[in-house]
């Protein structure tokens, strides 16, 4: 359990941790930790500071891709989410016709063809049949084009970040 699920009065851990380089965690018991928030000012002021800031990043993030064509949120949120969560030797397969896609990304039939057609032409996803296929070098290069869409609109979301 981590300090947002003790603020928040979660009895259950909420998010997943992953790490680029190994680390080394520290595991306390969850009743010490809520003893120690609660008796700590500091502590439980650094936890909401770090609670706070990770949400208002996610938040900028989110609200950023509302800026973004539809066609490059497809690739942005929902194929390079969907690349990271169930690629399997560096290779998405999927299968989904264009209406569960469109479900899946909250977007519309219309929009998500578009986006599979300009991928395609792009080369960023590959099909054979009603099979879809992005590799890890179309994953790189649609994470690169987006990037370059989506980083700018976060930086300048960040700029107008207040103090936490």
């Amino acid at each position: 359990m981590g300090g947002m699920e003790l603020i928040m009065d979660l009895d259950t851990y909420q998010a997943t941790l992953q790490t680029i380089t190994p680390c080394t965690s520290i595991r306390i018991p969850a009743d010490v930790y809520a003893r120690w928030l609660r008796t700590d000012i500091r502590a439980l002021k650094q936890e909401a500071k770090i609670m706070g800031h990770y949400l208002y990043e996610q938040g900028v993030t989110s609200r950023t891709y509302m800026f973004v064509p539809g066609t490059d949120r497809v690739g942005g949120s929902f194929l390079k989410h969907r690349y990271k969560k169930y690629a399997k030797n560096g290779k998405l397969t999927f299968t989904n016709t264009r209406q569960e896609l469109a479900e899946y990304s909250g977007l519309s039939v219309k929009t998500v063809n578009r986006a599979v057609k300009k991928f395609e032409e792009q080369g960023l996803i590959s099909r054979s049949g009603k099979t879809f296929y992005i590799d890890e070098g179309q994953y790189e290069q649609l994470h690169a084009l987006v990037s370059k869409l989506i980083e700018p609109l976060i930086e300048r979301g960040r700029n107008d970040e207040p103090d936490l």
